[in-house]
């Protein structure tokens, strides 16, 4: 053969194989007829098991499908059919729909979820909330999963007689086959000063007249479950409660836990009365209360509120609790405030050396508990608010991961082109002068110092800025996905990303472990909304499952998502058969990062062609050393006498770890 034939033939093959090792394998999506203003074809989350299987939990309106097939397995009858469902689904590795679990009631009683976790490739746990049918409506109803409930049946639920509101909150297990196994109603009941429980029919002993208990259910928080199958749960604010009152203004009255109506809080399961918990006295309008129950809800572990008191008009953006491989816990919670604010620290509940940084109009946190539920630590990257215009200022958290001694902290910060920049436990973050960025942190070690943080960066102006997706990180073989969503054009890696004008765009960013910026996935530059409305991804193997959703049409892989009613929800397989692969950086590439340095040890000569001396705090004497390269590659060192010897390194800058027995320094070190 020609060998000019065999060259062409040979470049077809590996363009063939590269187009083969990175494409989306398939996409599907649902959108469902929602009324005016509202979105209510989303996804929540996702999980993957050893197989590659894919479940997915999310909303769906009245009319959505997947590959022509009705999430709503029956046609609608009686009151009014335009609610939010709620819909658990099962894809095969090649995107076959192989079960779901569907949460519908009518009469505009809406069903939701809020949460999914596989445990242990066997059990799969559900957070979800639904409305029981009421006397109210003879034609009331609720498909509860595989099954029908009516008012001729709903005490197959549970002991209605014990439960004096219609909302429920449920955890419910299933295994794999989509079979419920489990399934445990929660709900909180309260105890009057003289020890009765209030009840829809008794009268009260204070100066109304007639009120009831209107928010006993758990308002809706976070789950997650451990190893052991302990079960955590952070459920909202109910520092206050709300009580039906026929005399009071709007027929409803805030009351305060520690007036004295009420005296003591019991956690109801499948109706019965189970758990007493003291009443605290924080005043909280956003408060809430971290629980850890053993397996199966058999006993309650231990509790702990988060803030011990919060002023002013405060709303939370979102939470997201997990458990790390070293038993501790963390509790992600985004607010913001609508009303101009000074800086406020509040002190967390049993620990008052911690506290939360409230410094502009938006702020995130991240909080870790030991098993005990006792505090730890505060992350927060904090913002200095703009006096002029702190509607502006934004420090929000968008996810956090764990894995390999660090945590990864998302977020985004607006500055609006005003000189202040935030600031991770009291070290200026320089970010340059865009208006609007997304930030991903590192950091290491039990109190979470910070070692490297980079940018992305958006040409838009302010309030169309990149922002980051809630619940879209992941950490797998080295790689850190995180999903985005910009407007304006953005440079990551060696990819340019250009959005029409009065256009956005939305993508997955891929980094190294040390921050180093080494992929991009575009998912669309041509959407006439910022913002994605909830996103996902989980990974098996070289398959990268996307799940996200957005309000326009989307176009992937030759297919069009059509945006039917107000949104539509995407669902995609992504192969790389890299990421099947432990993966090293090589260099090259736009790295944009910083390496934070101790400011309590130096370090001399610093440029150096050979030796360095470390001058550490307190006498103390380097045991180990740590480098890594500007490119990525970690080497182990010896150090003598806190001396490093470099001589034998290429040119180059390094980041090093100087290991003591008590504490792990960094420098940022140039040889020449």
């Amino acid at each position: 053969m020609d060998i000019r034939k065999s060259l062409l033939l040979a470049m077809c093959l590996l363009i063939g194989m590269q187009s083969y090792a990175q494409r989306f394998d398939w996409v599907k999506s649902y959108s469902g007829q929602e009324p005016v203003g509202r979105k209510w074809n989303y996804v929540v989350e996702s999980v993957t098991d050893s197989h590659g299987n894919l479940y997915v939990a999310g909303q769906f309106a009245r009319g959505a499908s997947i590959d022509g097939e009705e999430l709503l397995p029956f046609s609608p009858y009686g009151g009014d059919i335009d609610v939010m469902n709620a819909c658990i689904l099962k894809f095969s590795p090649d995107g076959n729909l192989l079960w779901k679990k569907i949460l519908h009631a009518n009469y505009g009683r809406l069903s939701s979820i809020y949460g999914l976790q596989l445990v242990g490739d066997s059990a799969l746990y559900a957070d979800v909330f639904f409305m029981i049918p009421q006397v109210d409506h003879s034609d009331a109803y609720l498909y509860f999963y595989d099954t029908l409930v009516t008012l001729d049946n709903r005490g197959s639920l549970l002991n209605l007689d014990t439960l004096s509101n219609p909302e429920a909150h449920a955890i419910s297990v299933f295994d794999l086959d989509g079979d419920l196994k489990e399934n445990y109603i929660l709900n909180m009941a309260y105890k009057d000063i003289d020890g009765n429980l209030i009840r829809l029919d008794r009268l009260s002993h204070n100066d109304l007249d007639t009120v009831f208990l209107f928010n006993d259910r758990f308002n809706p928080g976070q789950f997650c479950v451990d190893g052991d199958g302990n079960i955590y749960y952070e459920q909202q604010s109910y520092a206050e409660v709300w009580l039906w009152c026929d005399t009071c203004e709007y027929g409803l009255r805030k009351a305060d836990l520690s007036n004295g109506l009420i005296s003591e809080c019991i956690i109801m399961v499948n109706g019965q009365l189970r758990f007493s918990l003291p009443v605290e006295t924080p005043i909280a309008d956003c408060n809430s209360r971290i629980m850890k129950f053993a397996p199966h809800f058999s006993d309650i572990l231990t509790h702990q509120y988060v803030f011990s008191f919060f002023e002013g008009t405060w709303g939370r953006v979102h939470s997201k609790l997990s458990v790390g491989a070293n038993g501790n816990v963390y509790l992600l919670q985004d607010f913001q405030s609508p009303t101009n604010i000074t800086n406020i620290n509040i002190p967390l509940w049993g620990d008052t050396n911690l506290s939360f940084v409230f410094s502009c109009r938006k702020q995130g946190s991240v909080i870790e508990y030991d098993e005990s539920l006792s505090p730890i630590d505060v992350v927060q990257l904090v913002q200095e608010q703009i006096p002029s215009q702190p509607e502006a200022t934004a420090a929000t958290i968008g996810d956090v991961a764990l894995g390999d001694g660090m945590m990864l902290v998302i977020g985004n910060y607006c500055r609006n082109g005003y000189e202040y920049d935030p600031t991770y436990k009291g070290q200026l973050l320089n970010v340059g002068n865009d208006p609007g960025n997304v930030y991903l942190l590192k950091t290491t070690g039990d109190n979470h110092s910070l070692e490297q943080y980079g940018h992305v960066r958006s040409s838009m102006a302010a309030f169309q800025k990149t922002i980051t997706s809630h619940n879209g990180m992941i950490l797998s073989n080295g790689r850190i996905f995180s999903q985005v969503s910009f407007g304006g054009n953005i440079q990551f890696a060696d990819t340019n990303i250009y959005v029409p004008n009065n256009k956005y765009g939305t993508g997955i960013c891929i980094w190294d472990n040390s921050l180093h910026e080494i992929g991009y996935i575009d998912l669309s530059t041509n959407l006439s909304t910022l913002g994605l409305l909830s996103s996902s991804m989980s990974i098996h193997d070289s398959s990268l499952y996307v799940i996200f959703s957005v309000s326009d049409d989307v176009i992937m892989a030759d297919t069009t998502m059509y945006c039917t009613g107000n949104s539509v929800a995407v669902i995609a397989r992504y192969v790389d058969g890299d990421f099947a692969l432990p993966y090293t950086h090589g260099g090259g590439g736009n790295v944009s990062i910083e390496m934070a340095g101790d400011e309590s040890v130096t370090c001399y000569p610093n440029p150096t062609t050979g030796a360095v001396v470390f001058v550490l705090p307190d006498g103390e004497t380097a045991t180990d050393c740590n480098i890594t390269s500007a490119g990525g590659v970690r080497h182990k060192a010896s150090v003598s006498s806190n001396t490093l010897n470099l001589s034998d390194y290429p040119s180059g800058i390094y980041y090093v770890e100087i290991v003591t027995t008590s504490n792990v320094y960094k420098q940022k070190i140039i040889k020449l």
